[in-house]
């Protein structure tokens, strides 16, 4: 509809609507370089070409063009939107040269963003409450209730609070596989195995991404674990891990491994040792700050259990 919109052309909102949606869509979008003539002709406000400026830098960046990108994202923030400075804050995780301070920016509702730069710093609390702020603002979104489980669930341990993010964030979204799994992983983490179970028995393996198949895979190892099967709960973890390592997906592998050595030392099994070891050298470059808390914690742990374990 946007790209047969007579309009579109000439309509900065709608222009950005179609480079994102065409982006997303695959084959890539139609209407990028009369976007770029709309920017360059300045017929519009600033406020009006945010979105644009911001949807046409995203496109310069996946294509390598750091330059382009950088100025285009430049030009989206001298009067943003919130989601063109939500948007500039993942650009400034993947180019270096693009230091923004959310702070700067006088956007409404600029949630999600804060929420991402509270937890580059490590402001854990504060980017709790940024998350839960994205997903009342946008209740039916997956990405903020995400982001808020998994700050509540694995950096605070809070899985009481997790579940009622998730809870929330499914009622809008009651397919989405990282909810369920979150919610699944945040009530096995209680030993509430029977509820979590009903969360990771609803779809076939098969029809997971690549990331939500190693995240059920070990999600489904916790709940072995927890239910007195350490051998089974080991063998999937282990292959969640392998398919992690094959796919290239460090972070996986690294959850995955840090989350397999707690569930040893609970249950007091002769791998702990060696697999706490493991987790730990396997992380040891993983320098984001989530990661940071999650091995440190285990540490702690370990160096408490070592004189009980066998």
């Amino acid at each position: 509809m946007i790209r047969t919109a007579a309009s579109t052309p000439y309509d900065p909102w709608l222009a950005a609507a179609e480079i994102a949606l065409g982006s997303l869509a695959g084959g890539g979008p139609m209407f990028g370089k009369a976007g770029r003539r709309l920017i360059e002709s300045e017929s519009h406000s600033p406020f009006q070409t945010s979105e644009l400026s911001s949807a046409l830098g995203t496109i310069e960046l996946e294509s390598g063009k750091n330059a382009m990108a950088k100025k285009l994202f430049l030009g989206s923030l001298r009067r943003p939107t919130e989601n063109a400075v939500a948007q500039a804050m993942w650009a400034s995780k993947e180019m270096s040269s693009l230091a923004l301070n959310i702070g700067d920016y006088d956007a409404p509702r600029t949630y999600e963003a804060r929420a991402w730069e509270c937890f580059a710093g490590g402001k854990w609390d504060v980017a709790l409450q940024e998350s839960n702020n994205w997903l009342l603002d946008e209740p039916f979104a997956v990405k903020p209730a995400a982001l808020g489980s998994y700050i509540a669930a694995a950096v605070l341990e809070d899985y009481e609070r997790a579940e009622v993010i998730l809870k929330a964030g499914l009622l809008a979204n009651p397919h989405a596989p990282i909810l369920r799994n979150n919610l699944a992983f945040a009530l096995g983490s209680q030993s509430k195995t029977a509820e979590a179970e009903k969360y990771v028995s609803w779809t076939p393996q098969e029809n997971l991404s690549l990331d939500n198949q190693i995240n059920l895979l070990a999600t489904k190892g916790l709940l072995l674990f927890r239910e007195g099967d350490p051998d089974k709960g080991r063998s999937l973890y282990r292959e969640a891990i392998d398919k992690a390592y094959r796919g290239s997906l460090p972070e996986h592998l690294g959850r995955a491994l840090l989350y397999l050595a707690r569930e040893e030392m609970l249950a007091k099994t002769q791998f702990s040792l060696t697999t706490l070891k493991e987790a730990l050298d396997v992380t040891s470059k993983i320098s984001d700050p989530d990661f940071q808390v999650l091995r440190e914690r285990l540490r702690r742990f370990g160096s408490q259990r070592v004189t009980a374990l066998p």
